[in-house]
């Protein structure tokens, strides 16, 4: 920083903690090859402190790596003004940035970067580098750089981002400061606190502000960071893009916590199938969050806690958060995020004030989000009248009007669109107007034009099954009649060019149409009608049906409807997020060694032909390999030894996700089924007579607990938070016991004591008289239990679980539990999974994905990791214990030491359900997948007897009784099959 200039107040990221050699020994930043100490990063700091002394203001052009945060934390700890820039934009967009923000100085890769090629041959004469002695970086000055922008010289600023949506074609700086930065961190640190063992994985470009809060937010407390260094050509884009693969094996290696992601990075991970059971915190921002991602995310990651992020680079990154997980997901708020969205939620920032207002002067419930102190950015670079709009003040109070129409519904924010035409792919801001007037711009230079053309931009997702928005599509409305004026491969091509040197960045996948003009749309009053627009190019194709891998893979990722084997993977319309996971699927279902350059450069026909070497490199392997002991499957109705039938079906009017009841009856061999669905009801249903219901009960709210029997009741819980018991015969209400939250826990009868036990979501176990309900005890806990407990009568021991992750056991002597446990232990996750005791041992699925066995004094015996959590109740089949996971595998394991026998996968999809016992001898188990495939497996045999699809999704567990298997499905019914006798 110049000398004399005045210093604003202390900032927290004054004090730098990994100075202090008490720290020196610890890692500062790890991966693969990486790894890095808190002294080696106070050294290279102090180096680039001294480097820096001489200018005020300097770029920071680093590919991600250990170099770029060393230059990150070496700015800060000099109060130097940096402006980090991406040199995958064009050179003229860079080259307007370091004028715009009076850049002094260049911190970059002296061998690699083409940025400071670009220097070397148009400054040369005044150009200056100076070789540090880190990480190869070289500090590149030039003598003819002007002073600094007044702005910069205020004593609080710090940084300059440039946003990437201006509406005039050329990026916005703002100037961030040390007090609002300060802020957002110390909100993160009070709010999230660090734990022990916790780490962070460096992936958000350094050009977002929410990299400012991954970098130094983390290293500022100690906590490392793990970093996946990225190959050279593709080193400035995050590395989930450009090194998928290896940064998810890096997640899991060195058990990252936390990652900060765009929903479309979300929705990515999770149609990868991604086994990401370490983390605890995802932080989504820079997108619109579907309330159907967010759902989708939380099954998939059910220990995890997702924070969505709301503000942009004015606000120093975010202003509002909310956070949901799915221990504290009811059906209303389910049902809430489904049809409005996620909330952008309420003020994290301290001495910061949001309103909503209608014009300039009315606040209201609904309108443009403004925003007010310590949040706020020092400003934007431009001279104050070109965005006065933007920074207002008002009763002498600074204003940042967002551009974003908010609502408020229930004490959150939600977020109802924009003022004007920006939109978000990718977390980059673009303003469509903008990239229409200059198409309009470029077509009036370069084109003879006989009447004007016209020109909408609309921006949509590349396949039917992707969420977010991805792409932006540029539809020339002209006349191509094989003149001159019409638009030729060569004038899109130069088209683009300009663009990416002006309004889009190079990393937003865009495609340019002609329409006839005749078919171009308008509004009433003459304006681009976007909506049917989006819908002329948005229109669903025909899918494309083909037996060939390589076709089958892209037409899974890309809407088209023939495959052109001279295009690239590009030119056929894929954006990055597309192309990395068509890469994935090459990789896992082709064993291919391709990198993303190969995939973005190669012609399909050159893929095809990568596709068929694999092909035949891998057959022998695949077929001399008998001592296998687990397989990938495919879903059948046949099999050679058995065939699997739906003997018939009862329907409900809504889902069924609890497990049936199976009464047996003296008079016949056909049982009855007694089962609750969310449709509000519980049925019996005859099983030699279906098509006529035993009986119907309606209960107030949503059933997803499994019914318990006691002589001629039965019990289930209902999401109004009664606990009810029901006449066997009639159905008949006999008694409810309210509790405070929902009841999903499935009921446990201890017939020696004429108690049924339930937890509650509120958080406490309930002991209930069968025969009237009254209360005989109630067991506080830390978490809701969703876990049905399991007892001991030998031991006379009563064991519960919650989603806090405390097992507890306690004594039942004759006396009701005492309040006070017996033993507790802490398990890492929640315990969604039924405990079973057997023998001496008590089993326990854990969120964590690991199944562990316990001796009845609470010390372990055994655990078996899986690589996703375990929400199925493990069963026991003679020694063995059978389990599923998230992961899709169904495993086998000795019951007295735990080792793994066997194991067989069944797909992509996860286990939420038990598995059962089909036959003893020879041994058959019963399991479905989430997708709705039920699948027979001997584990003394390396794959399935049979699989049946069952018409819908499953998370009811199979029951199975003589030669028939019951199961619910979320396709509304309740199914009978038989066949494997």
């Amino acid at each position: 920083m110049q000398s004399g200039m005045a210093t604003d107040a202390p900032s927290v990221l004054d004090n730098i903690p990994f100075l202090n050699p008490e720290c020196h020994e610890q890692v500062a930043i790890e991966g693969p090859h990486v790894c890095v100490t808190f002294a080696q990063l106070a050294s290279d700091t102090a180096v680039l402190q001294k480097a820096l002394a001489s200018v005020s203001c300097v770029a920071l052009s680093l590919p991600y790596g250990v170099a770029q945060i060393v230059a990150l934390c070496g700015a800060v700890a000099s109060r130097v003004v940096f402006v980090p820039v991406d040199e995958t934009q064009s050179m003229e967009r860079i080259e307007w940035i370091l004028r715009e923000a009076g850049v002094q100085g260049l911190l970059c890769d002296e061998s690699s970067s083409s940025l400071l090629g670009h220097l070397r041959a148009t400054r040369m004469p005044t150009l200056s580098i100076t070789s540090l002695s880190i990480h190869r970086m070289c500090l590149a000055t030039w003598s003819s750089s002007p002073l600094p922008p007044a702005l910069l010289m205020h004593p609080d600023a710090m940084y300059v981002l440039f946003t990437s949506g201006s509406s005039r074609g050329t990026p916005s700086g703002v100037v961030g400061s040390y007090r609002a930065t300060s802020n957002r961190l110390a909100w993160m640190w009070r709010v999230f606190p660090f734990t022990a063992h916790e780490k962070v994985l460096r992936s958000t470009k350094l050009t977002f502000v929410d990299a400012l809060w991954e970098i130094l937010g983390t290293l500022w407390h100690l906590v490392p960071l793990v970093l996946v260094p990225s190959s050279p050509v593709d080193s400035f884009q995050p590395p989930l893009v450009v090194a998928f693969d290896a940064t998810i094996a890096a997640i899991e290696r060195f058990r990252v916590t936390r990652v900060t992601v765009v929903p479309s990075l979300l929705q990515l991970l999770l149609q990868s199938h991604a086994p990401l059971s370490c983390i605890r915190y995802v932080l989504v921002s820079g997108e619109t969050f579907h309330g159907q991602l967010l759902v989708r995310a939380m099954r998939w990651a059910p220990t995890t806690t997702f924070v969505n992020l709301f503000g942009s680079t004015e606000v120093s990154g975010d202003v509002t958060a909310h956070v949901a997980s799915l221990a504290d997901m009811t059906l209303a708020v389910e049902a809430a995020y489904l049809a409005d969205g996620v909330p952008i939620g309420t003020m994290i920032v301290d001495n910061t004030t949001i309103k909503l207002m209608q014009g300039h002067d009315q606040v209201n419930d609904v309108g443009e989000l403004w925003v007010a102190g310590s949040a706020l950015a020092l400003g934007y670079l431009e001279s104050a009248n070109t965005r006065s709009s933007a920074f207002q003040e008002q009763r002498g109070q600074r204003w940042f009007r967002t551009g974003d129409e908010c609502a408020w519904r229930g004490g959150a924010l939600m977020f109802r669109g924009r003022h004007d035409s920006q939109v978000k792919i990718s977390g980059v801001a673009v303003h469509l107007d903008a990239i229409e007037a200059q198409v309009q711009m470029w077509l009036a230079t370069h084109k003879e034009l006989k009447r004007p053309w016209y020109v909408g931009v609309v921006a949509v997702s590349s396949t039917q099954h992707w969420l977010q928005l991805d792409t932006l599509v540029i539809v020339v409305g002209c006349e191509d009649d094989g003149s001159s004026t019409a638009l030729s491969e060569n004038d899109t091509a130069c088209m683009m060019t300009s663009l990416h040197a002006s309004h889009i960045y190079a990393q937003v996948s865009t495609r340019v149409l002609c329409l006839a003009t005749d078919d171009f749309p308008f509004t009433s009053s003459g304006k681009v009608d976007r909506v049917r627009l989006k819908a002329l190019v948005s229109r669903p194709r025909d899918i494309l049906q083909s037996d060939d891998t390589l076709t089958a893979i892209l037409a899974k990722h890309i809407d088209v409807t023939h495959m052109d084997d001279s295009k690239t993977l590009v030119e056929m319309g894929a954006n990055s997020l597309v192309a990395t996971m068509v890469l994935h699927a090459l990789r896992r279902q082709c064993g291919l060694v391709l990198e993303l350059t190969d995939v973005h450069k190669l012609s399909i026909a050159a893929l095809r032909g990568h596709v068929q070497s694999s092909k035949r490199a891998l057959s022998p392997l695949r077929s001399s390999s008998p001592t296998t002991s687990s397989k990938r499957i495919k879903p059948t109705r046949d099999n050679t030894s058995m065939r699997l039938y739906i003997a018939w079906q009862v329907a409900v009017q809504k889902c069924i996700d609890a497990t049936p009841l199976i009464v047996r009856r003296p008079d016949t061999a056909d049982p009855w089924i007694v089962v609750g669905s969310h449709d509000h009801y519980v049925i019996c249903v005859d099983g030699a007579k279906p098509e006529s219901v035993v009986w119907r009960t309606e209960l107030p709210d949503r059933v997803e607990s499994s019914c318990a029997r006691h002589d001629e009741s039965v019990f289930v819980g209902c999401y109004d938070g009664g606990i009810y018991s029901l006449a066997l015969s009639t159905g008949e209400i006999q008694w409810v016991f309210m509790t405070h939250d929902q009841v999903k826990c499935s009921p446990l009868v201890v017939p020696a004591r004429s108690v049924v036990v339930c937890g509650s979501h509120d958080h406490h176990l309930y002991g209930l008289d069968v025969a009237s309900g009254d209360c005989v005890f109630e067991i506080p806990f830390q978490g809701s239990i969703f876990s049905t407990p399991a007892y001991d009568p030998s031991r006379a021991l009563l064991f519960c679980a919650s989603t806090a992750g405390e097992l507890q056991a306690h004594a039942w002597p004759s006396h009701p539990p005492s309040t006070t446990p017996t033993w507790v232990h802490k398990l890492k996750a929640p315990v969604f999974s039924n405990l079973v005791v057997i023998g001496p041992v008590l089993l326990v699925g854990c969120a964590d994905g690991c199944l562990y066995s316990f001796s009845l004094d609470g010390a372990e015996i055994w655990h078996i990791p899986t690589a996703k959590p375990i929400f199925s109740t493990p069963c026991v089949v003679d020694t063995w214990v059978v389990f599923g996971s998230h992961d899709g595998i169904l495993r086998c394991a000795l019951l007295a030491t735990g080792a793994l026998v066997a194991s067989v996968t069944l797909g992509h999809d996860a286990i939420f359900a038990s598995p059962t016992i089909v036959a003893s001898a020879p041994p058959l188990v019963g399991a479905c997948t989430t997708d709705g495939v039920l699948h027979l497996w001997n584990p003394l045999e390396t794959t399935c007897r049979a699989s049946l699809a069952l018409g819908g999704a499953v998370f009811s567990s199979p029951v199975a009784l003589d030669d028939t298997i019951y199961v619910g499905t979320r396709a509304n019914a309740l199914l009978c099959v038989r066949g494997w006798r």
